[in-house]
């Protein structure tokens, strides 16, 4: 049967280490914290006993690791892990929670739909379970959107429709993982802090393809340069989606209707000025949903009016109102910096008040900020930055002789000096969460909050 170890506790570790004890596995759990630390959620008391008794220290697994046949790794581990790189002399299977979960979830489920980009996943993959849901199929929305897939192991029926968002550091983990229908967004640079080059992170998300079939489904960005490239090295069924080009097949922008074209037939599906959902990155991310719901003939009317009371999901340039004269967007999904890019962009769309002053910084990723940098002076932005890269931040403002910046310490004083810099202040940090929060909803939140309460005093 096998014995398995869960390395990581985080939401998608203990996810899967509960999901391995309720299949009667031999299984334990470890993690760099001590179980006090460790946060349980919402589980119940008997559940977290449960748990603790098959969690050990992470130096037990260390010399108990030749009695392993499989480790399960929170993606967030990278492989230079020092279990890792131990299991590995062994030749011990090292996979992660999505390959696991699929080999459980395969003999039930009537289509597995898998979402991975640089950007727009979890906005795309909310918005796809949301017309199939409406077309009235039952569906699962899980994956790096927050809800771990291995919660469906015990809870799967025969036929439900999975739709899971997928990150690199996932796709990494997979060995058979195969979905009937894959959606490439985009590829911009991004966590080359974990991936090293630009290459090994295109080729980590190229992986969401490997395994598919010639008549399983691949929806591809024909705007971005990149996946276009990505495409030609690929065959079997292939729909693009465009906000620029006509298509034969795929969904596209004429006269500023949202379009699906199929063999032949061209079916309007919604106006742009319908869209709830700012930003032309959003008219992206709808076309490629469109390329889903056709894919599963779910009908037109049924499409346009999901989109369109769609107001899209929490952190992502999520409005959170005007206090004190000053409009304020959370955008705490924006982890790199060509989405936070896009949201200056999608705020520019709005018509916003000026000045506008963003909030950026957080947790180091290597990217390079100077183009950034030098595209803010279009926007006659203000800048407030704090966390791990904040003299990287000044460093390359100073460089390219951008003023109009204050640091501070924390996201309170962030808040606080926004409402006297300027009329709209977009919190889009362009860096990831983990140097000063656990995960980028916390960020969010705890953003909310700060703007809610200097906004009353």
């Amino acid at each position: 049967m096998g014995k398995y170890l869960v390395l990581g506790l985080g939401k998608s570790g203990l996810s899967t280490l509960k999901a391995l004890q309720e299949l009667s596995k031999d299984v334990v759990g470890t993690d760099k914290r001590s179980i006090d630390e460790i946060d349980f959620g919402n589980e119940t008391k008997e559940d977290i006993a449960r748990l603790k008794e098959s969690i050990i220290k992470e130096d037990k697994v260390k010399e108990k690791i030749h009695e392993f046949d499989t480790i399960v790794k929170s993606p967030g581990i990278s492989y230079e892990n020092e279990i890792i790189e131990a299991g590995l002399s062994k030749k011990i299977q090292i996979i992660d929670e999505i390959e696991l979960t699929y080999n459980y979830l395969k003999p039930y489920i009537s289509c597995l739909i898998a979402i991975t980009g640089t950007n727009g996943k979890t906005t795309t993959t909310t918005l796809i379970g949301e017309i199939i849901k409406s077309a009235g199929y039952f569906c699962h929305v899980v994956g790096n959107i927050g809800n771990p897939i291995s919660s469906l192991i015990s809870r799967v029926k025969k036929g439900d429709i999975v739709v899971c968002e997928v990150s690199s550091f996932q796709l990494e983990g997979i060995v058979n993982f195969k979905p009937d229908i894959a959606l490439l967004l985009n590829i911009a640079p991004d966590h080359l802090d974990r991936h090293k080059t630009f290459e090994n992170y295109i080729n980590a998300k190229l992986r969401i393809f490997e395994n598919q079939s010639e008549e399983d489904i691949k929806v591809i960005n024909y705007d971005n340069e990149n996946c276009k490239d990505i495409s030609k090295k690929l065959s079997g069924t292939k729909l693009f989606f465009s906000t620029k080009e006509s298509l034969d097949d795929g969904a596209n922008v004429i006269k500023d209707k949202l379009v699906m074209k199929q063999k032949g037939n061209s079916i309007e599906v919604i106006k742009k000025d319908e869209i709830k959902i700012p930003g032309e990155h959003n008219i992206e991310n709808i076309l490629a949903s469109i390329c889903v719901a056709k894919t599963l003939d779910i009908s037109p009317d049924t499409i346009s009016s999901t989109i369109a009371n769609f107001y899209g999901v929490e952190h992502r340039l999520e409005k959170v109102g005007e206090y004190k004269g000053v409009t304020f967007y959370n955008d705490s999904k924006a982890t790199n910096i060509e989405a936070s890019f896009t949201a200056l962009e999608a705020v520019k769309s709005t018509g916003f008040k000026e000045p506008l002053v963003l909030i950026l910084g957080g947790m180091d990723k290597g990217e390079d900020f100077d183009e950034f940098v030098q595209n803010l002076k279009q926007f006659n932005a203000k800048a407030i930055i704090l966390g791990e890269t904040k003299s990287r931040w000044i460093e390359s403002m100073n460089k390219n002789n951008f003023e109009e910046y204050t640091s501070v310490d924390t996201l309170e004083e962030a808040v606080k000096n926004a409402f006297s810099l300027g009329k709209t202040v977009l919190f889009s940090p362009g860096c990831a969460s983990w140097d000063m929060f656990s995960s980028y909803e916390e960020r969010g939140r705890i953003f909310k909050g700060e703007v809610i309460k200097w906004g009353r005093d």
